[in-house]
């Protein structure tokens, strides 16, 4: 089985997160201002997640986990990787 990478999500890789997010059914999405963090299995977008500023804090939004891969702690791992921020 292959390793899912939980990594922080650069401009040019936004397209994927807002692709994945329709799959999802999620409308919310994907702004280069906030931080966007996707769980990945080989080139798919299998979980994301976004932080965004508002008014003086950060809010999460967008966390979405494909059925197929929910119960498997990628959420855990999306939200553990937003502790920093």
């Amino acid at each position: 089985m292959n390793t899912i990478v939980v990594d922080t999500v650069g401009t040019a890789e936004l397209v994927e997160v807002a692709e994945f997010y329709k799959t999802v059914g999620y409308g919310g999405g994907v702004s280069d201002s906030d931080l966007t963090i996707a769980a990945r299995l080989d080139e798919y977008v299998v979980g994301a997640v976004r932080l965004c500023r508002e008014g003086g804090v950060i809010v999460l939004r967008g966390m979405h986990v494909a059925p197929a891969f929910q119960r498997k702690g990628i959420g855990r791992a999306l939200l553990d990787h937003c502790v920093p921020y």
